[in-house]
């Protein structure tokens, strides 16, 4: 899905583009794909989430995850969502699942990080931290932005690349965010 594009240097729509802001800040634009949701029951929270959004935010994850698995790496869904039941099963009795951020060596010892890491919705782990996302379906634009910012300041060390991942029809909410 999209993550954001500068209408100052326009590309072709549905061809997968990136441009390099300098100071280690590069953005991709990758073409949206039709995908099924029917994988992944939806949760019930009772917090009054719309069911249907809440169930594609999941499926993403989900979806996140087992391209993680298939690359080696183990994951972290956000601690909200660790009731997510997938093929019958909670996501976290999955080994490729990791389930208590204060076990990973590479930000065990930075508590700020672990506070601030356990709201992000998908990260990745191979030794290090190569990947954090954002599946922006439940909540605005802005919030995830705000916890990878909240978490590259508690973790500036790491060379963690952050991916917003959200609908076509968001991509101008994710860069009038950008810019603001």
């Amino acid at each position: 899905k999209h993550i954001i594009w500068l209408p100052d240097t326009p590309h072709a729509i549905g061809k997968m583009a990136q441009k390099d802001l300098g100071e280690n800040c590069v953005i991709n634009e990758i073409p949206s794909v039709d995908m099924m949701y029917d994988v992944v029951p939806a949760p019930v929270s009772g917090r009054g989430v719309d069911i249907e959004i809440r169930r594609r935010h999941s499926q993403i994850q989900v979806a996140l995850a087992e391209i993680a698995k298939s690359l080696d790496m183990r994951t972290w869904l956000a601690v909200e969502d660790h009731g997510i039941v997938y093929n019958g099963k909670k996501i976290t009795e999955y080994p490729f699942i990791v389930k208590d951020l204060s076990h990973e060596p590479v930000i065990s010892s930075f508590a700020n990080a672990i506070h601030v890491a356990k709201h992000i919705d998908c990260m990745y782990f191979n030794g290090g931290l190569p990947f954090a996302f954002e599946v922006e379906h439940t909540t605005g634009v802005t919030s995830g932005l705000s916890r990878m910012l909240q978490f590259k300041n508690a973790a500036n060390y790491l060379n963690t690349q952050f991916v917003i991942v959200a609908p076509d029809d968001d991509r101008e909410d994710v860069f009038r965010c950008h810019i603001d």
